[in-house]
Formats: structure tokens, sequence, C-alpha cells
């Protein structure tokens, strides 16, 4: 394991560089100066690395710590960490762009072409006033089954149990 006198004696190459750490943890070492933790791994035959962030910005005890934890969910064949953090920024993603009216928008209209101009106006119409105000506004991924199911009751006890049972699907 490098200490950090060890690592603040590191000096910059022609050519960036390699100091392992153990564990396949190792300092990347820049020509810049730059020193970067990085984590090698494989996962499902393929070779993927892992970076920490630089040191400085992360010490030595806190990039082993993250390597731990790496390490257990790539043992635990989980996808890889890389995996786990791209879904994280996937599930931001989700939450700042998707909200549920504007996925069910999107959704009506792609069955605009398939339902007559009737069906489509009563289902957009449905959403409008007995759905959206519920929880339009709401990220996709907030929305639980018993959001739902209180959403689906509303309707039901507003005497529209048909439009219920319509929009539950």
């Amino acid at each position: 394991m490098l200490t950090d006198k060890a690592i603040r004696a590191l000096q910059p190459r022609d050519k960036p560089y390699r100091v392992a750490d153990g564990d396949s943890l190792f300092l990347l070492v820049q020509p810049t100066g730059a020193k970067h933790w990085i984590y090698r791994y494989r996962f499902a035959g393929k070779e993927t690395t892992l970076s920490y962030g630089l040191y400085g910005e992360v010490s030595a005890a806190e990039a082993r710590q993250r390597h731990r934890e790496a390490r257990r969910v790539v043992q635990e064949g989980r996808g890889g960490p890389t995996a786990d953090r791209q879904a994280a920024k996937a599930r931001v993603r989700l939450q700042v762009q998707h909200t549920f009216q504007a996925v069910v928008e999107e959704w009506l209209e792609g069955q605009r072409k398939r339902l007559a101009p009737t069906t489509f106006a009563k289902a957009e119409r449905n959403f409008q006033v007995l759905v959206f105000p519920w929880f339009g506004k709401l990220p996709i991924t907030a929305i639980e089954p018993p959001d739902v199911l209180a959403c689906l009751r509303r309707i039901e006890t507003g005497g529209h149990h048909e439009t219920a049972h319509r929009q539950k699907r």
C-alpha cells in the first residue's frame, strides 16, 4: 500500500505510468503531474476501469474505501461498479426530465394513429382531468403502486368505475 509520503514523491514522466496500491487499485501519474486513482477489473469477460478521482481531491483512505465497495459489487456479480454508476446517473436523468405527464403525453402521441379520433380524445381528456392533477408533475420514478391505487380509488369514488378500470390499463 502506498503512503501519502510516497504518493507525494511520485514525479511526472514523459509518458503516463502506473504505481500499484494493491488489489487492482493503482495511481495513474500523468505527464502533467495529475495522479488518478484507478481500479482495473474484469467483468463478463471484458476489462474495465473505474476512476475514483484525483489524488488530493480523493485521499488514499477514501480511494481504498471506494475500492473495497467496488470490489464487493464485482464479486457479487451485479454488473460491475461502472454499471451501478451509469444506472444511478440514468435514474437522476429520468427524475429531472421525465414527469409522469411528459411520459403519458409521449405515449399518447404514439397511440394517436392506432386509436379512433374520438377514443383518442376521450383518453387524452381522462388523463388531463382525472390523473394529471393527481401526480402529473411528479417524476415518473417517484410514483409508487400505492399512489396509483389512491388515484384509481379517487376516480371510482366519483362514480367512474369503468373509467378507473380503463386508466389502470
